[in-house]
């Protein structure tokens, strides 16, 4: 196995570092918009539209599993492709390539925040929405799984490159493989909690325009936490 870069090593031999870095990173990927706007749509018809109450939990439970599993497999996709690379002549183009793109996700999740008509974005693309909410509108448990698949895989653009992120980071540690799993299962139980308090905020009974209002006036937050992540990460692989 190749020897591990500097900036990898001394994670690896510190690794009190790198437990609090996935934990910042699932906390934050957790906060995107698009998987918390369309959990929001999901069991705001289902309160609103359908009157089905009772509902909420059950579908809620399937709609945060089905994302963690579905996530938990890309990024062991991810983990598996960039250690890959790693090993190979590759290793440093691709690590530099990395930066330049995470840096470019930063600019454009900046943008976002304060020019957000303008040019393109990183966002659930706009042509899914209607196949999706048609889905979502089925309201069964088997339709709702589904919906939380291709919504994790559609969203892509909002919270992949954090996650790829801690995949190639991890990748270049050399931590056992059952560390690398368990680094994975954490960083998606924190990535699922902000799916589970806006559960829980359905089931206490707040108005559903409430929590749409509030999610709404969260993004531009979300975005300046997220775009700072992405730019420390693209920092991290132009540097290391």
């Amino acid at each position: 196995m190749a020897p591990c870069t500097k900036t990898a090593c001394f994670l690896f031999d510190k690794n009190t570092i790198t437990f609090p870095l996935v934990t910042v990173a699932g906390i934050v990927d957790g906060i995107n918009p698009c998987s918390i706007g369309m959990l929001v749509f999901l069991l705001g018809y289902l309160l609103v539209f359908l009157q089905k109450k009772e509902k909420i939990l059950p579908t809620a439970l399937i709609y945060i599993g089905s994302v963690y599993l579905t996530y938990l497999v890309l990024g062991l996709f991810l983990y598996q492709l960039t250690l890959t690379i790693h090993l190979s002549a590759f290793k440093l183009p691709f690590q530099k390539f990395i930066g330049v793109l995470f840096l470019i996700f930063s600019g454009l999740t900046l943008k976002d925040l304060f020019i957000p008509n303008f040019g393109p974005h990183l966002r659930i693309p706009l042509s899914t929405h209607k196949p999706l909410k048609a889905i979502a509108r089925r309201a069964t448990y088997p339709a709702t799984a589904l919906f939380a698949v291709l919504v994790t895989i559609f969203e892509a653009p909002c919270s992949l490159p954090l996650y790829a992120g801690t995949a190639q980071i991890l990748s270049t540690s050399h931590l056992p493989r059952l560390a690398v799993l368990g680094y994975f299962l954490y960083y998606n139980a924190l990535f699922i909690l902000p799916l589970a308090a806006v559960t829980a905020v359905f089931i206490k009974g707040v108005d559903f325009l409430t929590i749409e209002d509030l999610t709404h006036r969260a993004q531009n937050k979300m975005k300046l936490v997220l775009g700072i992540m992405l730019l420390g990460f693209s920092l991290y692989f132009l540097i290391a």
